[in-house]
């Protein structure tokens, strides 16, 4: 049988303090990720894997996350300076150094949350005003397996889920902390995009992962709020917003990439209207359009019914004379769902 969270790390809490030390040590060196990125750097990779290492073999030892953060940063800064020693003039080494000296300690994944949290809560108009909140829990292995042990279906080692009770939508960060590095780090912004934009506000009567409507049409939506909400965030947005790309191409099914389509299929006709004729009024106009239909309490076969002949837009002369309607303010989108 494969280890349990308590065989692996002892306790939930040692678990929660070994994600807060990683993610913060990651935070820590955040203006370098770029260079990361692009190769650029020589020393950052092995100080930070030789880190995360350290951090999982004596997370347990310390009283409480402070504790913990100072030791951490005491080792990374020693390991700084003996490779200092060996290359005392070199840049890249005294820019770490530098940053090690200006760090203190955050909840890197909560501050997260809570930012774009509140950037979903403004977008949302109509429907259930619900409160949101984060969960944290443990993978045994990567959330979309591998090929063969540990090669690993994309670097990724995070996932997401929603849960809604009544007034509450509880999302859950499911995070394999084995391999979590900077790119889970960087991917985590657009898994919680999606569970914020598609489900915590969404007035329906069950979850459906093959709905075209909550998970690919809504998905869209999401990638359209991500565009500007992956620059507001104290991470480099160029490589926020790259990494979520990445993550959402490599993790895309068919109810996603169909949803897409159709959710594109309405900007196409909107832009064609004589009313908007502007691609970018008509993707505002979608977006308000798909929050609107997503917080109207409706089954969700009746929003997959009409994802479905939105499809067919282009043919449909009824539909299109009930988005004039609901353009001048004549009738509400939920009208769409009878």
């Amino acid at each position: 049988m494969p280890p349990n969270l308590r065989d692996k790390w002892g306790s939930k809490e040692t678990w929660l303090r070994a994600l807060y030390l990683r993610a913060n040590l990651i935070w820590i060196f955040r203006q370098e990720l770029v260079r990361l990125e692009l190769d650029q750097l020589h020393w950052l990779g092995a100080i930070l894997d030789d880190a995360y290492l350290t951090i999982t073999t004596q997370a347990n030892r310390h009283a409480d996350n402070d504790e913990g953060f100072d030791a951490c940063l005491e080792w990374v800064r020693n390991n700084i300076e003996q490779r200092i020693e060996m290359a005392p003039e070199d840049p890249e080494l005294h820019r770490l150094l530098q940053l090690t000296e200006e760090a203190h300690p955050s909840d890197v994944i909560q501050e997260i949350f809570d930012k774009l949290a509140g950037s979903a809560q403004t977008i949302y108009r109509s429907g259930p005003r619900r409160k949101v909140r984060l969960l944290r829990e443990w993978l045994n292995t990567h959330p979309v397996g591998s090929v063969r042990p540990g090669d690993f279906r994309d670097p990724y080692h995070v996932d997401a889920l929603t849960n809604v009770r009544q007034q509450l939508s509880e999302i859950e960060l499911r995070v394999h902390l084995d391999d979590f590095d900077a790119w889970s780090l960087l991917a985590i912004p657009a898994l919680l995009t999606h569970e914020l934009v598609c489900h915590a506000y969404a007035s329906e009567d069950r979850d459906n992962q093959q709905s075209i409507w909550a998970e690919g049409v809504m998905d869209w939506t999401a990638v359209f709020f991500f565009e500007k909400w992956s620059r507001l965030l104290k991470l480099p947005g160029a490589i926020v917003k790259s990494r979520g790309d990445d993550l959402w191409v490599r993790r895309m099914a068919p109810t996603r990439y169909t949803g897409r389509v159709i959710a594109d299929t309405l900007v196409d006709w909107l832009a064609a209207e004589p009313t908007i004729q502007s691609l970018d009024v008509a993707q505002v106009a979608a977006a308000n359009f798909t929050l609107e239909v997503n917080g109207a309490v409706a089954p969700l076969w009746a929003k997959d019914a009409l994802a479905s002949r939105i499809a067919t837009i282009w043919s449909d002369k009824p539909l299109q004379e009930a988005f004039r309607a609901w353009r001048t303010g004549a009738a509400p989108a939920a009208a769409m769902l009878s």
